[in-house]
C-alpha cells in the first residue's frame, strides 16, 4: 500500500477517521492503511502522541475506567512499546521450541 504524502495533522485525522468508520467488511484493508500511517510517522510526532497519552493517563478516573473493561495503560513510549514487543515475540517463540510446535500452513 502506497501513503501519499501528508502532513503529521493529515495522518492523524486519517488515522481517527478509520478508526470511527472502519467496518468490517474494510477492517483488513483499514487497519493495513492505519499500520503505514503510524509507520511513517516522525519519531518526534511518536513521542509527542505518547506523552499526550501519558498526560491524559496521569488522570487516575481514566486509568479507573480502563482498567473495568479489561484495559491496561502502559506509560511507555513507542521505543518501550517495540521493545515489549520484542519480548513477547521472543517469548512466543521460546514456547513454541519448548513443546515442539509446528504450525500448519
Amino acid at each position: 500500500m502506497t501513503i501519499r504524502m501528508l502532513s503529521a495533522d493529515d495522518k492523524l485525522a486519517e488515522i481517527k477517521r478509520l478508526y470511527y468508520e472502519t467496518t468490517r467488511p474494510t477492517i483488513q484493508q483499514d487497519l493495513a492503511k492505519a499500520l503505514d500511517l503510524l509507520k511513517s510517522m516522525s519519531s518526534e510526532l511518536k513521542e509527542k502522541i505518547a506523552a499526550d497519552f501519558r498526560a491524559v493517563a496521569a488522570d487516575g478516573s481514566i486509568a479507573e475506567r480502563l482498567k473495568a473493561t479489561g484495559q491496561a495503560i502502559n506509560l511507555g513510549g513507542p521505543k518501550e512499546f517495540a521493545d515489549s514487543i520484542n519480548e513477547q515475540r521472543s517469548n512466543v517463540a521460546s514456547v513454541a521450541k519448548a513443546i515442539d510446535f509446528k504450525p500448519r500452513n
